[in-house]
C-alpha cells in the first residue's frame, strides 16, 4: 500500500512539472494586454470602395487613384452628371462582389478609365442604366490590356461595354443597350459572351481578334462584326437585323451557326475561310463571299427567305471582251454554269438545278433577274463619347480591306 502511494505521488509530481513546462509561466507579462488577432489588412487585403478610401469629386461618385485590388460593399446608386467610378491609375482590379451599379437619370459612365490608364480589370456584378456601362476605351491611349469577367452590362443609354486593344471579355452579358453591346479593339479575346437586343451590333472587334463560344441574338444591326485577320469559332448569331457574321479579310470562321438574320448568314471578305458552319433561313444568302475565299463543309438550308438569295453566293471581278471593264459576276452553290462557247470569253447563262435567284428560262445574261443591292449595314457607331485605340468596324465597308492579313487600322 505504501509502495503504491509513493508511485502515485511520483507520477503526479512528474505530470505537474511537465504541464508547467508546456503551459509556460503562470504570471502574466507586465503592461496592457495586446490582441493576438490578425489585422484587417491581412484578413481582407483588398480596399473597400467608399467615401473614405476612394473619395469622389465633381465628376464621379468614387475615384480610384492608386494601384490595387478594390471591392464594392453594397449596391452603388449613380448621380446625375457624374460617372460612377473613375479609375485614374493603372493596375487596378475592381470586384463588384455580386452587387449592382444603378445609373440615375443623366448619369455618365458606370466605370470609366481616365486618360492613358491601362490594365484595368472589372469582375462579378451588374452595371445598368448608365450612359456607357463600362468604358475602358475613354481615349486613344487608354484601355490597353484590360479585362472584364462575369459582368452584366444591361440597359445603358449608349453602349454596354467598350474596351481598348488586347483586352479580354469573358462571360459578359450585354443586353438592351441603345448602341453596341460589346466593342473591343485590336488583338482582343472574347469568350463565352452574350449580346442580345442591343440597338447596334451585338459584338464588334478590331483586327486580330479571337472570338469563341459567344452568342449574338436579335440585335438591330449585325450579330458579329469582326476585324481583319481574326478567328471566330463555336459562335451563334440569330435574328439580327444585319448579317449574322461579317468578318474582315484574312479571317477564319469555324463551327458557327447563323439563323434567321435579316441580311446574310455569313459575310466573309477577301482571303477568308469558312468551314463546318450552318446557315438557315437567312433573308439574303446563307454564305456570301468574295475573292480568294475557302468555303468548305458547310450546311446551307432555306436561305433567301423573303428575298432573292442563295445558299452560297460568291462575287468576283471579270473582264468582258466587248467592254474591257470589270463587272461583278455571281456564282450560286445551287446552280451549274453551262460551258462557255469558243467565240466569247463571257460565260454562258447558268442553268439552275433548283429554284434560285436565276430564272430557269434565262436565255442570255441580260435576262437574269438582278440581285438586289447589298443592304447597307444598320450598325450605328456609338456617340462621340470616346475614341477607340484601334477603331472597330461599324459596317461591311469597314471590312473591305486588302486580303493580305495584317494588323492595321481600317
Amino acid at each position: 500500500m505504501i509502495r503504491a502511494t509513493r508511485i502515485s505521488l511520483a507520477f503526479t509530481l512528474v505530470y505537474s512539472l511537465t504541464a508547467a513546462c508546456l503551459a509556460g509561466p503562470l504570471t502574466p507579462p507586465v503592461g496592457p494586454v495586446a490582441s493576438t488577432a490578425k489585422p484587417l489588412s491581412e484578413v481582407e487585403p483588398r480596399i473597400a470602395i467608399n467615401a473614405t478610401n476612394t473619395p469622389g469629386d465633381g465628376s464621379a461618385t468614387y475615384r480610384i487613384t492608386q494601384p490595387g485590388s478594390y471591392y464594392l460593399t453594397g449596391n452603388l446608386q449613380g448621380e446625375p452628371n457624374k460617372n460612377g467610378i473613375i479609375v485614374a491609375s493603372a493596375n487596378v482590379t475592381i470586384d463588384l462582389n455580386g452587387f449592382r451599379m444603378f445609373g440615375a437619370s443623366l448619369s455618365l459612365d458606370g466605370i470609366v478609365n481616365a486618360t492613358g490608364v491601362n490594365i484595368v480589370t472589372v469582375r462579378n456584378g451588374t452595371v445598368a442604366g448608365w450612359r456607357i456601362g463600362i468604358n475602358l476605351q475613354s481615349d486613344v491611349t487608354a484601355g490597353e490590356g484590360s479585362e472584364v469577367h462575369s459582368v452584366n452590362v444591361n440597359g445603358n443609354r449608349s453602349s454596354g461595354l467598350l474596351m481598348g486593344n488586347r483586352g479580354r471579355a469573358v462571360n459578359v452579358s450585354a443586353a438592351g443597350n441603345v448602341s453596341i453591346g460589346i466593342s473591343i479593339g485590336e488583338g482582343a479575346i472574347v469568350t463565352g459572351c452574350v449580346a442580345a437586343l442591343n440597338g447596334g451590333t451585338g459584338i464588334s472587334t478590331g483586327p486580330g481578334a479571337t472570338v469563341s463560344g459567344s452568342v449574338a441574338r436579335q440585335n438591330s444591326a449585325n450579330g458579329f462584326l469582326i476585324g481583319v485577320s481574326s478567328s471566330v469559332s463555336g459562335c451563334t448569331a440569330a435574328g439580327n437585323q444585319g448579317d449574322g457574321f461579317a468578318v474582315g479579310s484574312g479571317s477564319s470562321i469555324h463551327n458557327c451557326t447563323s439563323r434567321e438574320n435579316a441580311v446574310a448568314g455569313f459575310f466573309i471578305n477577301a482571303g477568308s475561310s469558312i468551314s463546318n458552319c450552318s446557315a438557315q433561313l437567312n433573308t439574303s444568302h446563307g454564305i456570301e463571299g468574295s475573292a480568294d475565299n475557302f468555303i468548305f463543309a458547310n450546311a446551307c438550308d432555306s436561305n433567301g427567305n423573303g428575298s432573292v438569295g442563295a445558299g452560297i453566293f460568291v462575287t468576283s471581278p471579270m473582264t468582258t471582251e466587248s467592254t474591257t471593264t470589270t463587272a461583278p459576276t455571281t456564282t450560286s452553290a445551287s446552280a451549274s454554269p453551262a460551258p462557255a462557247t469558243s467565240s466569247s470569253k463571257t460565260p454562258a447563262p447558268a442553268t439552275p438545278a433548283t429554284s434560285t435567284s436565276i430564272p430557269a428560262t434565262a436565255s442570255a445574261p441580260s435576262s437574269i433577274s438582278p440581285l438586289p443591292p447589298r443592304p447597307p449595314s444598320r450598325a450605328t457607331p456609338p456617340p462621340a463619347l470616346c475614341s477607340p485605340a484601334t477603331p472597330t468596324p461599324t459596317s461591311r465597308t469597314d471590312l473591305a480591306v486588302a486580303a493580305t492579313p495584317k494588323l492595321s487600322k481600317f
